[in-house]
């Protein structure tokens, strides 16, 4: 399918690049042509006089889909809270790709996401890339996983700190998680430079 945008003030969001009035041809969901008065016999047209047409946004760090406030009972597939370290959760697996929040997202101008797991863990799991609009959150994916979510705030010793085990404060979190790890690294470091 082929759609052809014309007229409108083309926002290239470059530093130093003036607007211009143009049109962009789109194949297959797909810019394939931007300039001025391109034609195209097969294209649906929009006519964008007197319109901004700019790239989508995108949000880098949002859970839409994972909490489903639509009904009474609020749902949320965010947060493992079972474990400290839960860095093997694939957020895809608790996205909801019907959720009303897509499509306000998509209608206002928001094409991309990256979806990360909550911050009830330390380590809590893997984030993905995805399109906003769609049926199937594997089919909307773009990437996956392409970041790991850490937190290290109040969210993880809250969660645990109300069960009475490790962290139950930011010392905790800092302690337990990260200063054995960069420690075994920072030995591993030495001793690999010292042996070779």
């Amino acid at each position: 399918m082929k759609i052809l945008i014309k007229n409108g003030t083309l926002c290239t969001m470059i530093d130093g690049v003036e607007d211009a009035k143009g049109d962009i041809l789109v194949e297959d969901g797909k810019i394939v042509t931007i300039g001025q008065d391109i034609q195209d016999k097969d294209a649906a047209i929009i006519d964008a006089s007197g319109l901004y047409v700019l790239p989508g946004m995108i949000d880098a760090h949002t859970h839409i889909g994972m909490f489903d406030f639509n009904h009474e009972c609020s749902v949320d597939d965010a947060n493992e809270m079972t474990n400290p370290v839960t860095i093997a959760m694939d957020a895809r697996y608790g996205v909801n790709p019907k959720a009303r929040e897509f499509r306000a997202a998509y209608e206002h101008g928001i094409t991309t996401l990256l979806v990360t797991p909550g911050s009830g863990d330390v380590f809590c799991g893997l984030a993905f890339a995805m399109k906003t609009h769609g049926n199937n959150v594997f089919e909307m994916t773009l990437k996956a996983p392409c970041a790991v979510k850490i937190a290290l705030g109040g969210n993880p010793k809250n969660t645990y700190g109300d069960q009475k085990q490790l962290p139950m404060t930011r010392m905790g979190v800092w302690r337990r998680y990260f200063f054995f790890v960069s420690s075994d690294l920072l030995l591993g470091k030495i001793f690999s430079s010292s042996h070779s």
